[in-house]
């Protein structure tokens, strides 16, 4: 009992970390394509930021899927459920953006709980129903 306990929290550890690393990736993306695609190409730093945002967000599914998750990337049913939570988040952020002002709370602690709770509902999201229906079975594990 106690060995499969630990398993568990090795793979729940492994799991994270895996989250984690594609969170930081994705946010780095964003940040290099919005930060340096006006100085490189003289566009506008909104069209800068779609551009950035866009890719970070391809670049989240894929890695999700076949990272993470270790899940079939690609079904039209994985991508809907994606674009869902991904929506879901960006609403929660928003309303609590809307929230705070609405009741004066300080603007760090708003943006404290949007890089808290978004994080957590996403990854909740996309392990318990994003990358959980029959088309996202997970990959078998390649032999050494």
């Amino acid at each position: 009992m106690r060995e499969q306990a630990r398993i568990n929290t090795a793979g729940s550890a492994a799991l994270i970390a895996r989250y984690a690393v594609v969170g930081l990736t994705t946010t780095m993306i964003y940040a290099v394509i919005a930060y340096f695609a006006p100085k490189l190409f003289a566009v506008a730093p909104v069209l800068a930021s779609i551009c950035g945002y866009t890719l970070a967000i391809a670049f989240q599914y894929f890695a999700h899927a076949r990272f993470t998750f270790r899940a079939k990337a690609g079904s039209a049913k994985n991508i809907q459920r994606f674009g869902l939570a991904t929506a879901f988040g960006y609403g929660l952020s928003t309303s609590l953006v809307m929230i705070g002002q609405a009741v004066s709370a300080p603007r760090l602690l708003v943006i404290g709980l949007i890089v808290v709770l978004i994080p957590l509902c996403n990854f909740i999201l996309l392990r318990r129903w994003v990358f959980t229906h029959p088309h996202s079975a997970p990959l078998q594990e390649e032999a050494s």
